[in-house]
């Protein structure tokens, strides 16, 4: 089943448009930490709690669509709500954003810097998820695809609730032989792993209870 795509009539709001101009005045600066070396990068408030709920609200002027629940060989089980915006200029604000916070100088290491200087862009293809009580996306890989002009190799996702606002729904990884790493987002907080061939199975749990809110893209190279 296709995504409906809204292209050129979803309008962001001024404050998400406005990103690297508060990034530059603010006295903080959110940082990125290296949950697995080379696999999972979390950035705590990535986006301010005003700017989750200015989201969300604007959310409500899109057609979400309920993705079907798939049981076969080769598609995870998966019930959420979706849209897709193709929004170039938006991606590329985002980027701008998301670059900042990424090759800043006064990390300990030059790992993260390193690891997206060669990066040019994310993919115009920003994805709105909403999983409400019961949804959840089973087991899954996600794959590399051509985007810009370029191929991506790192998932984007930016919870825009978290903490209390749901129960359940965290997002699981699986490694050989490791115990697996449940991740439950804090609101505002931005999640990006490596995806394609080096990609880590994960899934996203169950919501019991409450909403959980996702923007995502993809970094291409």
């Amino acid at each position: 089943m296709a995504r409906k795509k809204e292209v050129n009539t979803f309008q962001f709001p001024s404050e998400f448009n406005s990103l690297n101009a508060e990034f530059q005045k603010s006295f903080f600066k959110p940082t990125a930490d290296v949950t697995i070396d080379d696999q999972i990068i979390i950035i705590n408030k990535f986006f301010t709690s005003g700017l989750c709920n200015e989201l969300i609200k604007s959310f409500g002027n899109l057609q979400l669509e309920t993705t079907p629940l798939v049981k076969s060989k080769d598609y995870a089980a998966r019930i959420n709500d979706r849209t897709l915006i193709e929004d170039y200029k938006a991606s590329q604000n985002l980027w701008s954003y998301l670059q900042h916070v990424l090759l800043q100088d006064d990390y300990d290491t030059n790992v993260v810097q390193k690891t997206f200087a060669k990066a040019i862009g994310l993919n115009p293809q920003l994805r709105v998820y909403r999983y409400q009580k019961g949804h959840y996306f089973g087991k899954h890989y996600d794959e590399s695809v051509k985007a810009l002009n370029g191929r991506t190799k790192w998932t984007l996702l930016i919870y825009l609730t978290g903490d209390e606002e749901f129960e359940g729904g965290g997002t699981i990884f699986y490694g050989d032989n490791k115990k697996p790493l449940n991740i439950h987002p804090s609101k505002g907080m931005a999640l990006l792993h490596k995806h394609g061939d080096d990609c880590l199975m994960h899934e996203a749990e169950l919501v019991r209870s409450g909403e959980k809110w996702v923007l995502r893209s993809d970094v291409v190279y």
